[in-house]
Protein backbone atom coordinates (compact mmCIF):
# COMPACT_ATOMS: atom_id res chain seq x y z
CA UNK A 1 0.00 0.00 0.00
CA UNK A 2 1.37 3.41 -1.01
CA UNK A 3 -0.13 5.42 1.83
CA UNK A 4 1.75 8.62 0.98
CA UNK A 5 0.89 8.71 -2.74
CA UNK A 6 -1.33 11.74 -3.39
CA UNK A 7 -1.01 12.25 -7.15
CA UNK A 8 -1.03 9.67 -9.95
CA UNK A 9 -0.89 10.21 -13.72
CA UNK A 10 -1.27 7.34 -16.20
CA UNK A 11 -0.29 7.93 -19.83
CA UNK A 12 0.01 4.29 -20.93
CA UNK A 13 -1.25 3.79 -24.48
CA UNK A 14 -1.46 0.00 -24.26
CA UNK A 15 -3.41 -0.60 -21.05
CA UNK A 16 -7.03 -1.71 -21.43
CA UNK A 17 -8.01 -1.63 -17.75
CA UNK A 18 -6.72 0.63 -14.99
CA UNK A 19 -5.11 -0.95 -11.94
CA UNK A 20 -6.98 -1.54 -8.70
CA UNK A 21 -6.67 1.84 -6.98
CA UNK A 22 -6.98 0.41 -3.48
CA UNK A 23 -3.17 0.43 -3.32
CA UNK A 24 -3.30 4.24 -2.94
CA UNK A 25 -6.13 5.02 -0.50
CA UNK A 26 -4.95 8.61 0.09
CA UNK A 27 -4.86 9.61 -3.57
CA UNK A 28 -6.02 13.22 -4.05
CA UNK A 29 -5.46 13.69 -7.79
CA UNK A 30 -5.86 11.11 -10.55
CA UNK A 31 -5.19 11.83 -14.23
CA UNK A 32 -5.71 9.40 -17.11
CA UNK A 33 -4.28 10.96 -20.25
CA UNK A 34 -4.07 9.55 -23.79
CA UNK A 35 -4.62 5.95 -22.71
CA UNK A 36 -5.77 5.09 -26.22
CA UNK A 37 -6.60 1.41 -25.59
CA UNK A 38 -8.29 1.94 -22.23
CA UNK A 39 -11.84 0.58 -22.18
CA UNK A 40 -12.52 0.25 -18.45
CA UNK A 41 -11.81 2.13 -15.23
CA UNK A 42 -11.62 -0.20 -12.23
CA UNK A 43 -14.55 -0.02 -9.80
CA UNK A 44 -12.12 0.69 -6.96
CA UNK A 45 -11.91 4.32 -8.11
CA UNK A 46 -15.04 4.84 -6.04
CA UNK A 47 -13.20 3.91 -2.84
CA UNK A 48 -10.80 6.86 -3.07
CA UNK A 49 -12.36 8.91 -0.29
CA UNK A 50 -9.66 11.60 -0.46
CA UNK A 51 -9.84 12.12 -4.23
CA UNK A 52 -10.47 15.78 -5.03
CA UNK A 53 -9.33 16.01 -8.66
CA UNK A 54 -10.14 13.56 -11.48
CA UNK A 55 -9.24 14.21 -15.12
CA UNK A 56 -9.73 11.80 -18.03
CA UNK A 57 -8.54 13.13 -21.37
CA UNK A 58 -7.89 11.51 -24.73
CA UNK A 59 -9.01 8.03 -23.68
CA UNK A 60 -11.16 7.61 -26.77
CA UNK A 61 -11.76 3.86 -26.41
CA UNK A 62 -13.28 4.20 -22.97
CA UNK A 63 -16.82 2.85 -23.01
CA UNK A 64 -17.98 4.43 -19.78
CA UNK A 65 -17.26 5.01 -16.12
CA UNK A 66 -18.30 2.72 -13.27
CA UNK A 67 -21.32 3.59 -11.17
CA UNK A 68 -18.97 3.83 -8.18
CA UNK A 69 -17.84 7.20 -9.53
CA UNK A 70 -20.79 8.61 -7.64
CA UNK A 71 -19.16 7.56 -4.36
CA UNK A 72 -16.48 10.25 -4.76
CA UNK A 73 -18.19 12.67 -2.41
CA UNK A 74 -14.96 14.63 -1.80
CA UNK A 75 -14.42 15.36 -5.50
CA UNK A 76 -14.06 19.07 -6.31
CA UNK A 77 -12.70 19.05 -9.88
CA UNK A 78 -13.88 16.71 -12.66
CA UNK A 79 -12.79 16.86 -16.31
CA UNK A 80 -13.96 14.28 -18.84
CA UNK A 81 -12.73 14.71 -22.40
CA UNK A 82 -13.35 11.81 -24.74
CA UNK A 83 -16.01 10.15 -26.89
CA UNK A 84 -18.14 7.91 -24.70
CA UNK A 85 -21.46 7.78 -22.92
CA UNK A 86 -20.15 9.31 -19.68
CA UNK A 87 -21.88 7.07 -17.13
CA UNK A 88 -23.97 3.94 -17.23
CA UNK A 89 -25.98 5.80 -14.58
CA UNK A 90 -25.57 9.58 -15.24
CA UNK A 91 -27.60 10.42 -12.16
CA UNK A 92 -24.63 9.31 -10.03
CA UNK A 93 -22.99 12.59 -10.95
CA UNK A 94 -25.46 14.40 -8.72
CA UNK A 95 -24.11 12.60 -5.64
CA UNK A 96 -20.94 14.70 -5.92
CA UNK A 97 -22.37 17.43 -3.72
CA UNK A 98 -19.05 19.26 -3.27
CA UNK A 99 -18.14 19.39 -6.98
CA UNK A 100 -17.04 22.93 -7.90
CA UNK A 101 -15.46 22.53 -11.37
CA UNK A 102 -16.88 20.38 -14.15
CA UNK A 103 -15.49 20.06 -17.67
CA UNK A 104 -17.19 17.91 -20.29
CA UNK A 105 -16.19 17.25 -23.91
CA UNK A 106 -18.19 14.93 -26.16
CA UNK A 107 -19.60 13.10 -23.16
CA UNK A 108 -23.36 12.96 -23.55
CA UNK A 109 -23.61 16.60 -22.56
CA UNK A 110 -27.33 17.13 -23.11
CA UNK A 111 -28.36 14.39 -20.67
CA UNK A 112 -26.21 16.01 -18.00
CA UNK A 113 -27.37 19.60 -18.46
CA UNK A 114 -31.03 18.96 -17.73
CA UNK A 115 -30.31 18.38 -14.03
CA UNK A 116 -27.20 20.50 -13.62
CA UNK A 117 -28.79 22.64 -10.91
CA UNK A 118 -28.50 19.70 -8.51
CA UNK A 119 -24.78 20.45 -8.23
CA UNK A 120 -25.41 23.26 -5.77
CA UNK A 121 -21.71 23.94 -5.11
CA UNK A 122 -20.73 24.09 -8.79
CA UNK A 123 -18.78 27.24 -9.62
CA UNK A 124 -17.33 26.61 -13.08
CA UNK A 125 -18.78 24.61 -15.96
CA UNK A 126 -16.97 24.10 -19.26
CA UNK A 127 -18.79 22.45 -22.14
CA UNK A 128 -17.14 21.48 -25.41
CA UNK A 129 -18.45 19.79 -28.49
CA UNK A 130 -16.60 19.16 -31.77
CA UNK A 131 -17.72 22.00 -34.01
CA UNK A 132 -15.01 23.02 -36.53
CA UNK A 133 -14.18 26.70 -36.44
CA UNK A 134 -15.96 27.33 -33.17
CA UNK A 135 -14.59 28.68 -29.95
CA UNK A 136 -15.62 28.41 -26.34
CA UNK A 137 -18.68 29.35 -24.37
CA UNK A 138 -18.00 29.98 -20.72
CA UNK A 139 -20.19 30.62 -17.82
CA UNK A 140 -19.53 31.59 -13.35
CA UNK A 141 -21.32 30.96 -10.20
CA UNK A 142 -21.80 30.02 -12.15
CA UNK A 143 -19.31 30.32 -15.08
CA UNK A 144 -19.87 28.41 -18.34
CA UNK A 145 -17.67 27.70 -21.35
CA UNK A 146 -18.76 25.87 -24.52
CA UNK A 147 -17.60 25.39 -28.10
CA UNK A 148 -21.17 25.40 -29.43
CA UNK A 149 -23.26 28.28 -28.19
CA UNK A 150 -26.50 26.36 -28.70
CA UNK A 151 -25.52 24.16 -25.76
CA UNK A 152 -26.57 26.93 -23.42
CA UNK A 153 -30.16 26.44 -24.57
CA UNK A 154 -30.12 23.00 -22.93
CA UNK A 155 -29.49 24.49 -19.51
CA UNK A 156 -32.52 24.63 -17.20
CA UNK A 157 -33.97 27.99 -16.23
CA UNK A 158 -33.15 27.37 -12.58
CA UNK A 159 -29.48 27.21 -13.54
CA UNK A 160 -29.53 30.22 -15.85
CA UNK A 161 -30.85 32.54 -13.17
CA UNK A 162 -27.74 31.80 -11.06
CA UNK A 163 -25.20 32.74 -13.74
CA UNK A 164 -23.12 35.80 -12.85
CA UNK A 165 -20.38 35.68 -15.47
CA UNK A 166 -20.65 34.73 -19.14
CA UNK A 167 -17.93 34.62 -21.80
CA UNK A 168 -18.83 33.72 -25.39
CA UNK A 169 -16.11 32.99 -27.94
CA UNK A 170 -17.80 31.84 -31.13
CA UNK A 171 -16.84 33.07 -34.60
CA UNK A 172 -19.91 31.57 -36.28
CA UNK A 173 -22.91 32.91 -34.41
CA UNK A 174 -24.70 35.99 -35.72
CA UNK A 175 -27.11 36.36 -32.79
CA UNK A 176 -27.00 35.59 -29.07
CA UNK A 177 -29.26 32.85 -27.68
CA UNK A 178 -32.43 34.39 -26.23
CA UNK A 179 -32.18 32.20 -23.13
CA UNK A 180 -29.39 34.49 -21.90
CA UNK A 181 -32.17 36.97 -21.12
CA UNK A 182 -33.07 34.68 -18.21
CA UNK A 183 -29.70 35.40 -16.57
CA UNK A 184 -31.11 38.18 -14.42
CA UNK A 185 -28.14 37.94 -12.02
CA UNK A 186 -25.57 38.31 -14.81
CA UNK A 187 -22.86 40.79 -13.79
CA UNK A 188 -20.22 40.26 -16.49
CA UNK A 189 -20.77 39.63 -20.20
CA UNK A 190 -17.89 39.20 -22.64
CA UNK A 191 -18.36 38.66 -26.37
CA UNK A 192 -15.68 37.53 -28.80
CA UNK A 193 -17.91 36.87 -31.79
CA UNK A 194 -16.48 38.03 -35.09
CA UNK A 195 -19.74 37.96 -37.05
CA UNK A 196 -22.27 38.99 -34.43
CA UNK A 197 -24.70 41.25 -36.29
CA UNK A 198 -26.54 42.99 -33.48
CA UNK A 199 -27.10 43.17 -29.75
CA UNK A 200 -30.53 42.01 -28.59
CA UNK A 201 -32.72 44.60 -26.88
CA UNK A 202 -32.95 42.46 -23.76
CA UNK A 203 -29.32 43.13 -22.86
CA UNK A 204 -30.41 46.52 -21.57
CA UNK A 205 -32.86 44.73 -19.29
CA UNK A 206 -30.13 42.79 -17.46
CA UNK A 207 -30.27 45.06 -14.42
CA UNK A 208 -27.35 43.42 -12.60
CA UNK A 209 -25.00 43.71 -15.59
CA UNK A 210 -22.04 45.86 -14.63
CA UNK A 211 -19.35 44.96 -17.17
CA UNK A 212 -19.68 44.47 -20.93
CA UNK A 213 -16.55 43.44 -22.85
CA UNK A 214 -16.79 43.17 -26.62
CA UNK A 215 -14.46 42.19 -29.44
CA UNK A 216 -16.48 41.92 -32.64
CA UNK A 217 -16.21 43.17 -36.21
CA UNK A 218 -19.53 45.03 -36.03
CA UNK A 219 -18.86 47.19 -32.99
CA UNK A 220 -20.15 50.40 -34.69
CA UNK A 221 -23.70 49.02 -34.98
CA UNK A 222 -23.77 48.40 -31.22
CA UNK A 223 -23.44 52.08 -30.38
CA UNK A 224 -27.15 52.90 -30.25
CA UNK A 225 -27.82 50.07 -27.82
CA UNK A 226 -24.92 51.04 -25.56
CA UNK A 227 -26.06 54.65 -25.18
CA UNK A 228 -28.66 53.70 -22.55
CA UNK A 229 -26.23 51.72 -20.39
CA UNK A 230 -25.43 54.33 -17.77
CA UNK A 231 -24.78 51.71 -15.07
CA UNK A 232 -22.56 49.45 -17.17
CA UNK A 233 -18.77 49.54 -17.48
CA UNK A 234 -17.60 48.84 -21.03
CA UNK A 235 -14.41 47.11 -22.17
CA UNK A 236 -13.90 47.63 -25.89
CA UNK A 237 -11.40 46.10 -28.31
CA UNK A 238 -11.34 47.78 -31.69
CA UNK A 239 -10.06 45.95 -34.73
CA UNK A 240 -8.08 47.68 -37.45
CA UNK A 241 -10.82 47.66 -40.10
CA UNK A 242 -13.42 49.18 -37.78
CA UNK A 243 -11.46 52.13 -36.45
CA UNK A 244 -12.78 54.69 -38.95
CA UNK A 245 -16.40 53.60 -38.48
CA UNK A 246 -16.06 53.73 -34.71
CA UNK A 247 -14.66 57.26 -34.88
CA UNK A 248 -17.86 58.62 -36.41
CA UNK A 249 -20.21 57.27 -33.75
CA UNK A 250 -18.41 56.63 -30.50
CA UNK A 251 -18.67 60.22 -29.25
CA UNK A 252 -22.33 59.45 -28.58
CA UNK A 253 -21.17 57.35 -25.63
CA UNK A 254 -19.86 60.23 -23.53
CA UNK A 255 -22.04 59.24 -20.58
CA UNK A 256 -20.99 55.59 -20.62
CA UNK A 257 -18.15 54.50 -18.35
CA UNK A 258 -15.43 52.94 -20.48
CA UNK A 259 -13.03 50.85 -18.39
CA UNK A 260 -10.76 49.30 -21.00
CA UNK A 261 -9.95 50.22 -24.58
CA UNK A 262 -7.69 48.06 -26.72
CA UNK A 263 -6.38 49.67 -29.90
CA UNK A 264 -3.58 47.16 -30.42
CA UNK A 265 -2.50 46.37 -33.97
CA UNK A 266 -4.87 48.92 -35.50
CA UNK A 267 -2.19 50.70 -37.52
CA UNK A 268 -3.10 54.11 -36.10
CA UNK A 269 -0.81 57.09 -36.69
CA UNK A 270 -2.29 59.16 -33.89
CA UNK A 271 -4.70 58.65 -31.04
CA UNK A 272 -8.30 59.27 -32.16
CA UNK A 273 -9.75 62.63 -31.00
CA UNK A 274 -12.70 60.93 -29.30
CA UNK A 275 -10.35 59.25 -26.83
CA UNK A 276 -10.45 62.37 -24.68
CA UNK A 277 -14.17 61.77 -24.07
CA UNK A 278 -13.39 58.84 -21.82
CA UNK A 279 -11.88 60.59 -18.82
CA UNK A 280 -12.76 57.59 -16.63
CA UNK A 281 -10.84 55.12 -18.79
CA UNK A 282 -8.74 52.88 -16.54
CA UNK A 283 -6.94 50.58 -19.00
CA UNK A 284 -5.52 51.50 -22.40
CA UNK A 285 -3.69 48.99 -24.58
CA UNK A 286 -1.65 49.98 -27.63
CA UNK A 287 0.38 46.86 -28.36
CA UNK A 288 2.35 46.37 -31.55
CA UNK A 289 2.00 49.86 -32.99
CA UNK A 290 4.63 49.57 -35.72
CA UNK A 291 4.69 53.16 -36.96
CA UNK A 292 7.40 55.12 -35.19
CA UNK A 293 5.69 58.49 -35.58
CA UNK A 294 2.45 57.75 -33.71
CA UNK A 295 1.39 60.80 -31.69
CA UNK A 296 0.61 60.07 -28.05
CA UNK A 297 -0.28 63.61 -27.05
CA UNK A 298 -3.94 62.59 -26.73
CA UNK A 299 -3.10 60.68 -23.57
CA UNK A 300 -2.96 63.86 -21.50
CA UNK A 301 -6.69 63.82 -20.70
CA UNK A 302 -6.71 60.21 -19.48
CA UNK A 303 -5.78 61.03 -15.90
CA UNK A 304 -7.73 58.06 -14.49
CA UNK A 305 -5.53 55.47 -16.18
CA UNK A 306 -4.47 52.59 -13.95
CA UNK A 307 -2.91 50.42 -16.63
CA UNK A 308 -1.07 51.54 -19.76
CA UNK A 309 0.27 48.97 -22.21
CA UNK A 310 2.53 50.20 -25.03
CA UNK A 311 4.49 46.98 -25.57
CA UNK A 312 6.11 45.78 -28.81
CA UNK A 313 5.74 49.21 -30.40
CA UNK A 314 8.12 51.56 -32.19
CA UNK A 315 7.83 54.51 -29.83
CA UNK A 316 11.08 56.45 -29.48
CA UNK A 317 9.89 58.37 -26.45
CA UNK A 318 6.94 58.55 -24.08
CA UNK A 319 4.83 61.69 -23.60
CA UNK A 320 5.62 63.80 -20.55
CA UNK A 321 1.97 63.63 -19.46
CA UNK A 322 2.64 60.13 -18.09
CA UNK A 323 4.40 61.86 -15.23
CA UNK A 324 1.05 63.28 -14.09
CA UNK A 325 -0.83 59.97 -14.03
CA UNK A 326 -1.18 59.73 -10.26
CA UNK A 327 -3.39 56.61 -10.40
CA UNK A 328 -1.15 54.56 -12.67
CA UNK A 329 -0.56 51.09 -11.23
CA UNK A 330 0.91 49.22 -14.20
CA UNK A 331 3.11 50.44 -17.05
CA UNK A 332 4.21 48.03 -19.77
CA UNK A 333 6.63 49.16 -22.47
CA UNK A 334 8.29 45.77 -22.99
CA UNK A 335 9.78 45.14 -26.41
CA UNK A 336 9.86 48.83 -27.40
CA UNK A 337 13.31 48.53 -28.94
CA UNK A 338 13.54 52.18 -30.04
CA UNK A 339 12.60 53.62 -26.65
CA UNK A 340 15.52 55.39 -24.97
CA UNK A 341 13.93 57.16 -21.98
CA UNK A 342 11.15 56.58 -19.46
CA UNK A 343 10.12 59.93 -17.98
CA UNK A 344 9.58 60.76 -14.32
CA UNK A 345 6.75 58.75 -12.74
CA UNK A 346 4.88 60.40 -9.90
CA UNK A 347 2.30 57.70 -9.17
CA UNK A 348 2.46 56.61 -5.55
CA UNK A 349 0.51 53.45 -6.40
CA UNK A 350 2.63 52.13 -9.28
CA UNK A 351 3.41 48.50 -8.43
CA UNK A 352 4.48 47.05 -11.78
CA UNK A 353 6.89 48.36 -14.41
CA UNK A 354 7.80 46.15 -17.35
CA UNK A 355 10.48 47.53 -19.66
CA UNK A 356 12.07 44.20 -20.58
CA UNK A 357 13.83 43.94 -23.94
CA UNK A 358 13.94 47.69 -24.50
CA UNK A 359 17.40 47.30 -25.97
CA UNK A 360 18.06 51.03 -26.47
CA UNK A 361 16.73 52.15 -23.10
CA UNK A 362 19.33 54.30 -21.33
CA UNK A 363 17.48 56.46 -18.83
CA UNK A 364 15.03 55.43 -16.12
CA UNK A 365 13.01 57.52 -13.67
CA UNK A 366 14.15 57.93 -10.07
CA UNK A 367 12.85 54.85 -8.25
CA UNK A 368 13.23 56.48 -4.83
CA UNK A 369 9.75 57.99 -5.30
CA UNK A 370 8.14 54.67 -6.26
CA UNK A 371 7.70 53.12 -2.83
CA UNK A 372 4.76 50.96 -3.99
CA UNK A 373 6.76 49.26 -6.75
CA UNK A 374 6.71 45.48 -6.33
CA UNK A 375 7.55 44.10 -9.77
CA UNK A 376 10.32 45.42 -12.00
CA UNK A 377 11.35 43.85 -15.32
CA UNK A 378 14.45 45.18 -17.06
CA UNK A 379 15.74 42.00 -18.67
CA UNK A 380 17.50 42.65 -21.96
CA UNK A 381 17.96 46.38 -21.27
CA UNK A 382 21.70 46.19 -21.76
CA UNK A 383 22.07 49.86 -22.72
CA UNK A 384 21.12 51.09 -19.25
CA UNK A 385 23.59 53.45 -17.68
CA UNK A 386 22.08 53.51 -14.20
CA UNK A 387 19.03 52.57 -12.14
CA UNK A 388 18.58 55.70 -10.01
CA UNK A 389 17.20 55.26 -6.52
CA UNK A 390 16.81 51.51 -6.87
CA UNK A 391 18.69 50.55 -3.72
CA UNK A 392 16.25 52.61 -1.64
CA UNK A 393 13.27 50.48 -2.71
CA UNK A 394 15.04 47.15 -3.21
CA UNK A 395 13.61 45.67 -0.02
CA UNK A 396 10.07 46.24 -1.33
CA UNK A 397 10.59 44.36 -4.59
CA UNK A 398 8.87 40.97 -4.89
CA UNK A 399 9.56 40.23 -8.57
CA UNK A 400 12.79 41.34 -10.23
CA UNK A 401 14.34 40.82 -13.66
CA UNK A 402 17.58 42.62 -14.44
CA UNK A 403 19.98 42.44 -17.39
CA UNK A 404 23.18 40.51 -16.94
CA UNK A 405 26.63 42.09 -16.97
CA UNK A 406 27.41 40.22 -20.19
CA UNK A 407 25.46 42.88 -22.04
CA UNK A 408 27.95 45.55 -21.04
CA UNK A 409 25.68 47.21 -18.49
CA UNK A 410 27.53 49.49 -16.10
CA UNK A 411 24.93 50.89 -13.65
CA UNK A 412 27.65 52.77 -11.82
CA UNK A 413 25.20 54.05 -9.21
CA UNK A 414 24.84 50.55 -7.74
CA UNK A 415 27.45 49.14 -5.41
CA UNK A 416 29.47 46.15 -6.59
CA UNK A 417 28.14 44.13 -3.67
CA UNK A 418 24.56 44.88 -4.67
CA UNK A 419 25.19 44.07 -8.34
CA UNK A 420 26.79 40.77 -7.42
CA UNK A 421 23.66 39.82 -5.49
CA UNK A 422 20.97 40.73 -8.00
CA UNK A 423 22.34 40.76 -11.55
CA UNK A 424 21.99 37.58 -13.48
Amino acid sequence: VMKKLKELTLCAKQITVTPDFSFAPYLEKLTLRNCEMLIEVHDSVGTLEKLRNLEIKGCNSLEGLPYTIGHLTSLRHLVLSQHFGLFSSPEKLWDMELLKNLGLRETGINSILTSIEKLTQLWYLKLEKSCPGRGNFRVSKWEISSSCSELVTALPSSFLCSVKRLVITDDQIEALPDCIAQMQNLEYLELKCQFLKALPKWIGQLKQLRTFAVECDNIPIFIDEMCSWEHIEIWLRVRCLQLKAVTSSIEELKNVKFIELDLSETGIVELPPWLGCFVKLERLKLRNITRNNVLLSGLSQLTSLKELVLSESNFKSLPSCISSFSRLEMLNVSGCKLLHTIPHLSSSVLWQLDASNCTNLKCLPDFANLQSLRELSLGGCNSLECIPGFETIAENIEGLELPGPSGGIQCSNLSNDFKNKVFR
